[in-house]
């Protein structure tokens, strides 16, 4: 009887491929059948969705779909995408730009400033998603399809897509040795210390200059909502860029940034609730909490910091499972007494029915495994929770991978069916209808389907394989497998 954990990554290669332009490099960040086109559009909330559904390219996509290709050994797959970073553009002339810069000449268009300097060497973030096909004028290239803006508008320089462009870089480099992955990821880098505020140690979410639909004007000192905005899971995301940065190059600087960013983590957890926050605020001259529950806030709390930190931190041998028990209590999606996955938040809070983040889902499994060989030494009883809530999760989630045809296979970005305007996440976005499918999901399902052989894409290795402590800050991870 075939093993129902093993799969073929060939398959996903494949989907992958089927999605990826060949002039750019890039991979689409979903994939909607051909003859599903005009029912899904019909389902969407307006144009700017359906872009970021027929075009997108998420840079945290990318990241994944980097550090997949690069498991699979498929360099040439990443070396186009790092040489793309590197220029700062995609695409023919005109070129679809990838660089949030400031430019005092031509403010309009680059208005992101990092810190107290101007010019345009202050090129440090990559902005959240492109057009996979490299084309700013999508009214002329795509003149058959009525449903697409004039021009591409999607310029958000992010924290969080950013730190995982980090890891997805480092962990190239380190299985191609090639230095032009490494120079980036640093240079990255350097946009998160600009941005990272001394008073709570967190990152900020974007430079000045950024634009947000509550705010008019070009000035980056009046353009700050989301600069003013600091998110945990974007933070969590750069805790671990800056440990294996620090781990490659053995720059204190990235050290300390990291602790910074300790700091802020311990700051914005609510021993009464065990859950991180979502983020903070800054208005009138202080922080505030942003106190929304956020389900990958926890899991990939306990992924990144490990149960052992988590609970030396907060002083109690169960607190890290105490946060995942709230995750099931807020987010849990049960059948039958079977935990099937986990939500983006509460759904009951938003007044909508439960559905499962295959992508977040998969970050919970990972979680859940950490903490159950963590906790098999000392706590079994723990252990045997969370060993039954992984394998309830994996199996359902498997049961739900998708054949596209004989030989692709993917995820749909969640459960359900129907309109997205309906399917609110809670975190300003919408999630599609299943029929479309996810490159997020689908990779973070490959990370993870084989109980014998899961892949740790914060720590970048997989936790069955022998690694030598060689200073790597997650050592301890792969040792609880080594044991």
């Amino acid at each position: 009887m075939a093993n129902p954990y093993i799969i073929n990554p060939r398959h996903v290669v494949d989907w992958m491929g089927q999605n990826t332009d060949e002039g750019t490099g890039f991979p689409g960040s979903f994939w909607i059948p051909p003859d599903q086109h005009e029912r899904v559009y019909r389902l969407t909330s307006d144009k700017l969705e359906w872009t970021a559904l027929r075009l997108g390219a998420n840079m945290y996509d990318v990241a994944n779909a980097m550090m997949f290709w690069t498991q699979q050994e498929l360099y040439h797959r990443v070396d186009v995408i790092v040489r793309a970073l590197d220029r700062g553009y995609i695409g023919a002339a005109p070129t679809l730009e990838l660089k949030a810069y400031f430019n005092p000449s031509h403010i309009s268009a680059h208005p992101y400033a990092y810190g107290p300097h101007a010019g345009r060497q202050h090129d440090y973030w990559f902005f959240r998603m492109t057009n996979k096909d490299g084309h700013y004028h999508l009214n002329q290239v795509y003149a058959d399809e009525a449903h697409f803006p004039n021009g591409w508008c999607d310029w958000y320089p992010f924290a969080g897509e950013n730190a995982w462009l980090v890891l997805a870089l480092i962990y190239y480099y380190q299985k191609s040795d090639d230095s032009k992955a490494l120079d980036i990821a640093r240079h990255i880098a350097l946009g998160a210390l600009y941005l990272q505020d001394p008073m709570t140690g967190g990152v900020r979410m974007a430079p000045r200059g950024t634009h947000h639909t509550k705010e008019e004007g070009l000035d980056p000192e009046q353009r700050t909502i989301w600069y003013n905005t600091i998110s945990t899971e974007n933070n969590i995301s750069w805790w671990a860029a800056f440990e294996q940065l620090f781990r490659i190059t053995q720059e204190m600087k990235y050290e300390d940034a990291r602790e910074d960013i300790s700091d802020y983590l311990r700051n914005v957890f609510d021993r009464k609730k065990n859950m991180f926050a979502t983020g903070m605020v800054h208005a009138d001259g202080k922080w505030t909490h942003n106190t929304r529950f956020a389900t990958d806030c926890q899991t990939w709390a306990i992924c990144v910091l490990g149960p052992d930190l988590i609970d030396e931190w907060f002083e109690s041998p169960g607190m890290a499972i105490d946060i995942w028990r709230k995750t099931k209590t807020e987010a849990g999606f049960y059948q039958d007494e079977s935990l099937h996955g986990v939500d983006f938040t509460n759904w009951r809070a938003l007044g909508r029915q439960p559905m499962i983040s295959y992508e977040w889902t998969a970050g919970a499994i990972l979680a859940t495994r950490l903490l159950r060989v963590y906790y098999q030494s000392n706590e079994s009883t723990y252990a045997s929770e969370v060993e039954i809530d992984e394998d309830q999760m994996r199996r359902y989630c498997l049961s739900r991978m998708l054949h596209v045809d004989d030989q692709h296979l993917a995820w749909p970005y969640a459960s359900g069916k129907g309109r997205s305007a309906c399917r609110a996440t809670g975190f300003g976005w919408y999630a599609p209808t299943e029929e479309v499918l996810s490159l997020a999901s689908t990779i973070w399902m490959m990370h993870v389907h084989n109980p014998q052989k899961m892949f740790h894409p914060f720590a970048l290795g997989f936790l069955h394989d022998q690694v030598d402590s060689d200073g790597n800050p997650f050592f301890r991870f792969f040792k609880w497998f080594d044991r």
